[in-house]
């Protein structure tokens, strides 16, 4: 298979992910279903709230644009780090 650019989430953990975001965004609820094999996914809610009030908030798909998010979450945590690290190098020279 090609490596070519695809909406989707790049590993199985991000279906779930998705769906329990978009069951919180269609009823306005989050609930954890014991008998569901994603019972884990749902009781940590961080991710799948953040997502379902982000695409609530921004009229995006949940399953769809969920990559593209992730990528620039991860990228704006990883910022403020790096710039403490180059600015405490460059105040030791």
């Amino acid at each position: 298979m090609p490596l070519t650019f695809s909406p989707l989430p790049f590993n199985i953990d991000g279906f779930p992910l998705a769906r329990i975001s978009e069951q919180i965004a269609a009823t306005g609820t989050w609930r954890i279903d014991p008998g569901d094999v994603n019972s884990y996914n749902e009781k940590m809610p961080a991710f799948s709230l953040l997502w379902a009030a982000a695409s609530m908030l921004g009229g995006l798909s949940p399953l769809a644009h969920v990559e593209l998010v992730v990528v620039l979450i991860t990228s704006l945590v990883v910022l403020p780090a790096y710039l403490f690290g180059v600015t405490s190098c460059s105040r030791a020279r």
